[in-house]
């Protein structure tokens, strides 16, 4: 899954610490054959995680500095 997301947008192979980090965010947060009907997050912390925020990796963001 690094790999693919490195790969699908064309990023440097220094930023595979940052992808692995996303990568493993994601699957604790995704639905598994394992845990039926429960997420990783939930099982561990008992709290159904939030995912509103995810954005596709490697989009442009831009930085708000109040002056």
């Amino acid at each position: 899954m690094v790999r693919c997301l490195l790969t699908e947008k064309e990023m440097p192979k220094t930023l595979w610490v940052e992808a692995a980090k996303w990568t493993n965010h994601v699957i604790n947060r995704s639905f598994t054959k394992a845990l039926k009907e429960m997420v990783p997050k939930k099982r561990w912390s008992g709290l159904k995680p939030k995912v509103d925020y995810f954005r596709v990796f490697g989009s442009i963001a831009y930085v708000h500095v109040p002056e």
